[in-house]
């Protein structure tokens, strides 16, 4: 079942047609185009990749989806060739008060306890074809398409997105509303560690100095995961440093979800052979001491999560500060010129970055009353969320002149 709508590139006097499928079978029959697509876009990212966008819909897309065909696929093509795709789906709604339908992004609108939380959701397009998709995609969500859902909800857009920039243009003529939700720091690294060190405050490069100097006093090793059964064991271990630390904090850690770990097995059995997936670790002697876990898309790397083994009297200090360093050098030595550590406000985080790229959410909302007891509830629960976050923060809260671990 597919809706067709056109518009004219002027660029290349040939029409642009979008069609929106629904079928889960789309996502197998376009991969091909759709990597051709993604290998020449102009805002690629890991989320965007048409192998991360099937493995959580076969994971997470029967348990959240509207109906018996919750897709919604926005595919642009231009003569034959596929310019664009807005990975988009039906959610239904989780719970009592939740406001009816959703259109979402492919990859969000899980329960808290096993959402994915991906970065640089966004229309995927070439370059001279994001403007006549962006204009054909809003037609057809403030339109047609618009009239199916109770809630639009486009989160972790970044600000630049062609998407936004119309958004914001005409937010009063759609009742549309563009809203902050985080930035991801980035840490330049063109030029070399050196460089980027000198990138940094006179402190965070003199102690960054030291704890390199350190590890390599007392012999760590600092390895890269070279083949894809490597790089399952490098998972596995991250897994159980991961797990262990937030169980020991009373939490049971996103890997505690089935459909969480399912999801990352998937991608990193998938991409690890195609260098995609990078996965390296800190150990001393026998014991592993960090690992981190992150992608590659081009010249960027995109850090994801990580497992670290914390003791006192530790012989390494501060080791997953020195495992991002180290994986920095080996990154830049490899053509990576950003990395991202993605969403977040760690004090790490901060140290380490040199610039940050915010992002936002469109929202637009049909007012009706299942939509208003929606909102209602929505804004309870964050009132209550940001209360339980500020008196955490309040409680350990305590001046830190070094870097915070990772």
């Amino acid at each position: 079942m597919a809706q067709l709508t056109q518009q004219l590139d002027a660029t290349h006097r040939l029409p642009i047609r979008m069609e929106v499928l629904r079928e889960t079978a789309a996502l197998a029959e376009l991969r091909t185009d759709w990597l051709g697509l993604f290998d020449n876009a102009h805002n690629a990212s890991a989320p965007l990749h048409p192998d991360w966008i099937a493995s959580w819909w076969e994971q997470y897309g029967h348990v959240y989806g509207q109906g018996c065909e919750p897709l919604r696929l926005l595919c642009f093509r231009r003569g034959g060739q596929l310019v664009g795709v807005l990975p988009l789906y039906q959610r239904r709604p989780l719970r009592m008060g939740d406001g009816g339908e959703r259109l979402c992004f492919i990859g969000t609108g899980e329960h808290e306890h096993e959402e994915v939380c991906p970065d640089y959701l966004d229309l995927l397009s070439l370059p001279d074809a994001t403007a006549s998709c962006t204009e054909l995609a809003w037609s057809v969500l403030c339109g047609a398409l618009g009239q199916s859902y109770d809630r639009l909800t486009l989160a972790n857009m970044s600000d630049e997105s062609a998407l936004v920039t119309w958004a914001r243009k005409h937010a009063g003529q759609h009742n549309l509303e563009v809203v902050p939700c985080g930035a991801c720091p980035i840490a330049n690294l063109s030029g070399g560690l050196d460089a980027y060190l000198m990138r940094l405050s006179a402190n965070t490069r003199q102690q960054a100095r030291r704890l390199m100097r350190g590890a390599a006093k007392v012999g760590v090793a600092f390895e890269i995961a070279q083949s894809t059964d490597e790089a399952m064991m490098f998972l596995g271990e991250m897994i159980a440093l991961h797990q262990h630390r937030w169980r020991s904090a009373g939490e049971p850690g996103c890997f505690a979800s089935e459909r969480f770990t399912q999801f990352h097995t998937s991608l990193v059995r998938l991409w690890h052979p195609q260098g995609r997936v990078i996965l390296s670790r800190l150990r001393l002697g026998a014991e592993v001491i960090s690992v981190k876990y992150g992608f590659r898309v081009g010249a960027k790397y995109d850090f994801y999560q990580s497992g670290i083994r914390l003791e006192q009297g530790s012989p390494i200090k501060s080791p997953g500060i020195v495992s991002f360093l180290l994986l920095m050098d080996y990154l830049s030595s490899q053509g990576v010129e950003l990395f991202d550590f993605l969403r977040g406000s760690s004090n790490y985080k901060q140290r380490l970055a040199t610039s940050a790229q915010p992002l936002v959410e469109v929202r637009r909302v049909l007012w009706t009353w299942r939509t208003a007891v929606g909102v209602a509830a929505d804004l309870g629960g964050r009132a209550v969320s940001k209360l339980g976050r500020t008196i955490v923060r309040r409680r350990g809260k305590m001046p830190v002149p070094e870097l915070q671990e990772a």
